[in-house]
């Protein structure tokens, strides 16, 4: 479609994060915040703020690929330990852009066991170690 609006990111997903995969559907980015192991799935479909605005071919799709996200995140070791939860979820509240939360949480993480986003911006991971957890994801998508 020619006047078919183009995909882009929301400048608040992008900004505290970095590019992991280009899944079929969604891009895939894991947060700074070194408190959480947090990745945003965001379906590359302009115009999505909700579920129902998917097509359904879409759907699944993007159930498959935050089935994906949650096994990497469940995989991965962070300080020589895996999460021991992995959370969902599909807000939208703030950043009206569709995006899919999946964090992989510990028994000892400040926010335990509320809610991530009540927490405040944490401090960012260094550099070097968000590398090395980008790499570990890509490995596993």
């Amino acid at each position: 479609m020619e006047n078919a609006p183009a995909f882009a990111l929301d400048p608040r997903l992008a900004a505290g994060s970095d590019a992991v995969a280009a899944l079929p559907l969604c891009h895939v980015r894991l947060k700074r915040d070194a408190r959480f192991l947090w990745l945003l799935l965001v379906p590359e479909r302009p115009g999505l703020a909700d579920l129902r605005d998917l097509a359904p071919d879409d759907r699944t799709r993007l159930w498959r690929e935050i089935l994906r996200a949650d096994a990497a995140v469940a995989a991965l070791e962070e300080g020589g330990r895996r999460p021991d939860k992995v959370n969902v979820a599909l807000i939208g509240n703030v950043v009206r852009q569709m995006h899919v939360h999946v964090v992989g949480r510990f028994l000892n993480d400040p926010a335990w066991p509320g809610a991530v986003w009540h927490h405040g911006v944490g401090p960012e991971r260094d550099p070097a170690a968000q590398g090395r957890l980008i790499e570990g994801l890509r490995g596993r998508f």
